[in-house]
C-alpha cells in the first residue's frame, strides 16, 4: 500500500472536473489508499480563464449566407431546390452538381455523429438518398454553393419530417433543427482536416466554401468550445514561470516520499518545475510524463536550459502521435517505456489512463518503490 504522496499535473484544455475524473483513474489504477493522489489546480488557480470573456471583442458578425424560413422548408422540404430550377447554367455545368452529389453521398454513408439533433444517421442517409434521385434535384442549378446548401437543406428538412409530424413540437429544441443537422454536417466533415485547419487539397472549392459557410455565423461558439487546449499551450509560453511556480509551492506541500505524474502539457510544466534554470530541490522520488512534449520542445529550441537531476519515467505509445522520446535530448537522465495501447490517433493520446501496462510501467520502475510500497 502507497505511504507517500503523488501529484498529478493535468494537461491542455482541463479543468477541475476533468482533473477529478483522471485523478480518479490513476488511484484506482496505482491501487492507492485515501489521501495519497493529490491533483494541481494550476488551470484554475493561475492557468487562462476558460470562459475567455474577451473572446466575443474578437469575433465579427456574420449572418447566414442562404436558407428560408423554416417552417416553410419543414413544409416543403423541396422548395430549395426548386428555388434553383431550370437546368445548370453556363460556366456552372457539371460542377456544382458534382459537388452537390458528393456531399450527398457523404451524407448517404451515416459516418456522422449526429448526437444533439433531432435526426438519426439513418434517417439522414435514407433523406439524402431520396434527394439525390429526386427530379428537383435533377433540374436544379446554378451557383454551386447555394446549390450544394439547397440539396443538404432539403435532404436535413426530410429528415426532419421523417420523425412523424408530432415527432418535434415547437420549441422542443430551441433551436432550429435543419441548421443544428446542419451544423453536424459541417463539424463532421471539417473535422477530418481541423476546425483551425484548410480545407485546401480535400475539398472542391465549392464545398470548401459551403463549409465555410456553416461555420461563419458559429465561429464564435465553436472557438469558445475548442479553444482551451490551444489557450493553455499558448498562456503557458508568457506565463510559465508563474505556472512553475504555482507547481513547486503544490509540490513542497506533499508528504514524502513525493512521485509526480504529468500528462502532456502536465509534464512539460513539471519538467520546467523539476528541471528549469534555478529550480530548487523539491526532493521528488519519481517523475512520470506521459503523452508529452517535453523532447520535442528541446529538439525545436523552445525550451530554456533543462537538466534531469531525479529519476524519470517517460510513458508514450506509438499512435499517441503527440508523445515523443525524451532519452535521445537527454541521454541516461531519463526511461522511456513503450506500451501498447488499441487506439489510433487522437484517442490514444488519453488511452493511458485505460491501459493496465501504463500502470504496470509505473509499479515497475524502481524509484516508484518508495511511494507505492
Amino acid at each position: 500500500m502507497a505511504t507517500g504522496s503523488i501529484l498529478f499535473v493535468h494537461g491542455s484544455g482541463n479543468r477541475a472536473a476533468d482533473a477529478a475524473a483522471y485523478g480518479a483513474k490513476l488511484t484506482a489504477g496505482l491501487k492507492l489508499g485515501p489521501g495519497i493522489m493529490h491533483l494541481s489546480n494550476w488551470g484554475v488557480a493561475v492557468g487562462p480563464n476558460d470562459k475567455f470573456p474577451r473572446l466575443s471583442s474578437t469575433m465579427p458578425t456574420v449572418a447566414a449566407a442562404f436558407g428560408l424560413a423554416q417552417d416553410d422548408v419543414l413544409t416543403d422540404p423541396y422548395a430549395p431546390l426548386r428555388a434553383l430550377g431550370g437546368g445548370v447554367a453556363g460556366a456552372f455545368a457539371g460542377t456544382g452538381k458534382s459537388d452537390a452529389r458528393a456531399v450527398l453521398a457523404f451524407l448517404q454513408s451515416g459516418g456522422l455523429d449526429l448526437e444533439g439533433t433531432p435526426v438519426s444517421t439513418d434517417q439522414l442517409a435514407a433523406a439524402a438518398t431520396e434527394v439525390a434521385a429526386s427530379p428537383e434535384f435533377a433540374d436544379a442549378g446554378g451557383d454551386p454553393v447555394a446549390l450544394i446548401d439547397a440539396a443538404v437543406t432539403t435532404a436535413a428538412a426530410r429528415a426532419v419530417q421523417r420523425q412523424g409530424p408530432d415527432a418535434i413540437p415547437a420549441g422542443a429544441f430551441g433551436f432550429n433543427p435543419i441548421d443544428k443537422v446542419k451544423e453536424a454536417i459541417a463539424k463532421a466533415t471539417m473535422g477530418t482536416v481541423g476546425m483551425l485547419g484548410t480545407t485546401a487539397g480535400r475539398f472542391s472549392g465549392p464545398i470548401a466554401r459551403w463549409l465555410s459557410e456553416q461555420f461563419a455565423p458559429r465561429r464564435q461558439a465553436l472557438m469558445q468550445e475548442h479553444i482551451l487546449v490551444a489557450a493553455d499551450v499558448l498562456y503557458y509560453q508568457r506565463h510559465s514561470d508563474r505556472i512553475c511556480k504555482h507547481v513547486r509551492t503544490e509540490i513542497q506541500q506533499l508528504s514524502k516520499p513525493r512521485l509526480v505524474i504529468g500528462h502532456s502539457l502536465g509534464g512539460i510544466i513539471l519538467v520546467d518545475t523539476l528541471f528549469g534554470r534555478n529550480a530548487p530541490n523539491l526532493e521528488v522520488d519519481l517523475l512520470v510524463t506521459f503523452g508529452s512534449q517535453s523532447p520535442l520542445l528541446a529538439a525545436l529550441e523552445a525550451f530554456d536550459r533543462v537538466v534531469p537531476n531525479v529519476p524519470w519515467l517517460n510513458i508514450w505509445t506509438t499512435f499517441d502521435f503527440v508523445s515523443f522520446l525524451a532519452n535521445g535530448i537527454w541521454p541516461g537522465k531519463a526511461t522511456d517505456h513503450e506500451i501498447v495501447v488499441d487506439a489510433g490517433f487522437p484517442e490514444a493520446h488519453g488511452a493511458y489512463y485505460d491501459s493496465p501496462a501504463f500502470y504496470k510501467a509505473i509499479g515497475d520502475h524502481p524509484a516508484a518503490a518508495a511511494v507505492l510500497s
